[in-house]
C-alpha cells in the first residue's frame, strides 16, 4: 500500500523569528531604558550639568576610538561561522572563532594606542579642563573591553537573545547602583568615570562567560583546536569582508560619537550634556529598531544560505514598513512629554530643550524607516555600497554640523541630524530599488 505523499511543512516566517528574538531583547531593553534614565539623572544631579557633560564627552571619545578600531567580529562570526556553529561542525567553526578573538585583541591594543595619541594631539581643541587630562587618559584603557564583539556574535548566532537581554539588564542595574553610590558619597567626575569604567568591564565579563558556557554545552571547546597555518582561516574573501566592515563601521562612528564631540566643542560641555540626554530620549524610540537589527542578521544569513534573494528583500521591506509606522506613532506620543522628561533628568528644563529633543526624535524615526537596508546590503555581499553611502553621509555631515551649529546652536545640531538621516535613507535605498542581483552573487560561503 502506497502512502500518499506528505505535504512539505511550511517554512517558518523569518519575520516572526526576527520579532520573537527582538521581543526578548526589548523586554530587557525597556527596563534598561528606565534604569539608564535614572542613572543619567543621578549623575547629572551629582556632578552638575557642566561636569556631567564632561563625563559624556570623555566616554564618547573612548567609544568613538573603540568603534573605529574594532572589526565588528560579531558580523564576521555570523557571516562565516553561523552555519558551522549551528551544525556543530567544530573543524570549520573554531578557525573562524580563533580569528575573531585575535582581531578583538589586536584591535583593542591598537585602539588604546590610537586614543592616547589622538588625545595628546587634540587636547588643545577639546576645551576640557587641565585637571581632566590624567583621568581621561586612564579612561582610554576601557577601549580594551569596549572593542570585543565575539561574545555578542556567538550569542546572536545561537539565538540566545535571552542571555543577551539578561547581560544587558545586569549591566544597566550595576551602573545605576554605582551612580546611586556616587551620588550618595558625593563623588566627583573622577569617581563617575571609574563607575562607567567598571560597568563596561563587568558587561564584557558577563557576555564572555555566557558565550563560553554555550560553547561548552555544545562540546565545541573540548579537545585540541584545529591547527592553523595563518592568522585567518582559508576562506576566500574573509579579509576583504573584515576590512570593508571595519571601514563601514568607522564611517558610522564618525557620524555618531564624533558628532557628539563636535557639538561639545562648538557649544560647550553644558550644551553637550543637553545634547546627550535629548539624544538618549529621542533614541529611546529607535532602541527597538536596534534590537530588530540584531535579530535580523541571523535570519538574513540563513536565507542567503538558501540563495533566496526574494525572501531577503521581502523581509527587509516588510520590516522597514513596520518599524517606520510604529516609530512615527511614537513620535506623536513623545512630542508633548519631551520638555518634562528633559527637566526630570537634568534637574532643569532648558528653554529650547523640548524642541531640540523632538527634532532629534524625528531624525531617529527617519533612521528607523531605513533600518533593514544596510543589513540587506551587507548580507547580499554589497558591503562596499553600504560603506560608500556612509562616506557620502559623513562628507555631508561634518560641514553641515559646523555651519549649522555656528548659526543656530543646538537647533543646528538637530537640523544636521535630520539632514543626515534623510541622506542615509536615500543612499541605502537606491541600490535596492533597481533590478535584483542574480542569486549566484549571494553565495558568500566558503
Amino acid at each position: 500500500m502506497t502512502l500518499p505523499p506528505t505535504a512539505p511543512s511550511p517554512r517558518p516566517d523569518p519575520l516572526r523569528s526576527v520579532y520573537g528574538n527582538a521581543a526578548v531583547l526589548l523586554g530587557g531593553k525597556g527596563f534598561n531604558a528606565l534604569l539608564s534614565l535614572a542613572t543619567l539623572a543621578l549623575a547629572a544631579r551629582a556632578l552638575g550639568v557642566a561636569q556631567f557633560g564632561l563625563l559624556v564627552l570623555v566616554h564618547s571619545f573612548a567609544s568613538a576610538v573603540a568603534d573605529i578600531a574594532k572589526f565588528q567580529t560579531w558580523q564576521l562570526l555570523l557571516q562565516y561561522g553561523q552555519t558551522a556553529l549551528e551544525r556543530g561542525e567544530r573543524q570549520r567553526f573554531l578557525p573562524v572563532l580563533r580569528f575573531a578573538l585575535i582581531l578583538d585583541l589586536l584591535s583593542g591594543l591598537l585602539g588604546l594606542l590610537l586614543a592616547l595619541a589622538v588625545l595628546a594631539l587634540a587636547w588643545p581643541w577639546l576645551n576640557w579642563p587641565p585637571e581632566l587630562r590624567l583621568p581621561a587618559a586612564l579612561y582610554m584603557s576601557s577601549i580594551l573591553f569596549l572593542v570585543p564583539g565575539t561574545p555578542l556574535g556567538l550569542l546572536r548566532a545561537l539565538d540566545r537573545f535571552d542571555l543577551l537581554a539578561l547581560r544587558s539588564g545586569v549591566g544597566a542595574l550595576l551602573r545605576l547602583l554605582g551612580a546611586g553610590l556616587g551620588w550618595w558619597l558625593g563623588l566627583g567626575l573622577g569617581g563617575f568615570l571609574a563607575i562607567w569604567y567598571l560597568s563596561g568591564l563587568l558587561s564584557l565579563a558577563l557576555s564572555a562567560s555566557a558565550a563560553a558556557g554555550q560553547l561548552r554545552q555544545r562540546g565545541l571547546l573540548s579537545g585540541p583546536w584545529p591547527a592553523s597555518s595563518g592568522l585567518a582561516p582559508a576562506i576566500p574573501g574573509i579579509w576583504r569582508f573584515v576590512w570593508q566592515n571595519n571601514l563601514n563601521l568607522s564611517l558610522g562612528v564618525a557620524s555618531s560619537h564624533l558628532y557628539t564631540l563636535m557639538v561639545g566643542s562648538l557649544i560647550g560641555s553644558a550644551g553637550a550634556a543637553l545634547f546627550h540626554v535629548a539624544r538618549q530620549l529621542a533614541e529611546g524610540i529607535s532602541k527597538a529598531g536596534d534590537l530588530l537589527v540584531a535579530a535580523l542578521y541571523p535570519q538574513l544569513v540563513r536565507l542567503r544560505e538558501q540563495s533566496d534573494l526574494a525572501a531577503m528583500r521581502g523581509l527587509a521591506w516588510r520590516l522597514s514598513l513596520a518599524c517606520g509606522a510604529v516609530a512615527s506613532g511614537l513620535l506623536l506620543l513623545f512630542a508633548p512629554l519631551a520638555g518634562e522628561l528633559l527637566g526630570w533628568v537634568l534637574g532643569e528644563a532648558p528653554a529650547q530643550g523640548a524642541r531640540f529633543a523632538v527634532l532629534l526624535c524625528a531624525a531617529a524615526v527617519i533612521r528607523l524607516w531605513a533600518l533593514p537596508l544596510e543589513p540587506l546590503l551587507i548580507s547580499t555581499g554589497r558591503i562596499g555600497l553600504a560603506s560608500s553611502a556612509r562616506a557620502l553621509v559623513l562628507l555631508l555631515q561634518i560641514p553641515s554640523c559646523y555651519l549649522l551649529c555656528i548659526e543656530w546652536g543646538l537647533d543646528g545640531a538637530a537640523a544636521t541630524a535630520i539632514l543626515v538621516a534623510l541622506a542615509s535613507l536615500t543612499l541605502q535605498a537606491l541600490p535596492l530599488l533597481g533590478r535584483a542581483a542574480p542569486a549566484s552573487n549571494l553565495d558568500l560561503r566558503a
